[in-house]
């Protein structure tokens, strides 16, 4: 059970990890703090806005934001790295049973031609 869980989570921070780093999260981030600091800015009636010029909750949400995303991004990576180990081993191996093989193949070619 616990692996089935570290594989999921793997993949959920490697997703989450892949949105952070897309153009599509940063310009939907752009998009929404600007809509924030207008709709919080130039609201006609004050009693409607929600976070008035420090935008403290603004600020407070993005170190939140900062601080899970750091670590998620850290997680995807590793486990980036961790797939990509995999295959180097693989490859590796595979170039190994080609090498052998042509060593093979120049024996015997050498021993035919030769007589």
């Amino acid at each position: 059970m616990g692996v089935k869980l570290r594989k999921f989570a793997d993949k959920l921070a490697r997703s989450i990890a892949d949105f952070m780093g897309s153009w599509w999260s940063v310009t939907g981030f752009f998009t929404l703090t600007l809509g924030w600091i207008f709709f919080n800015t130039f609201v006609y009636f004050e009693s409607y806005r929600v976070d008035g010029y420090p935008y403290q909750f603004l600020n407070l949400m993005l170190g939140i934001m900062a601080a899970i995303t750091g670590p998620l991004v850290i997680i995807g990576n590793k486990s980036q790295e961790k797939r990509s180990q995999k295959m180097i081993e693989s490859i590796y191996k595979i170039e190994k049973k080609q090498n052998e093989f042509m060593d093979h193949l120049k024996k015997n070619h050498d021993k035919v031609f030769k007589n």
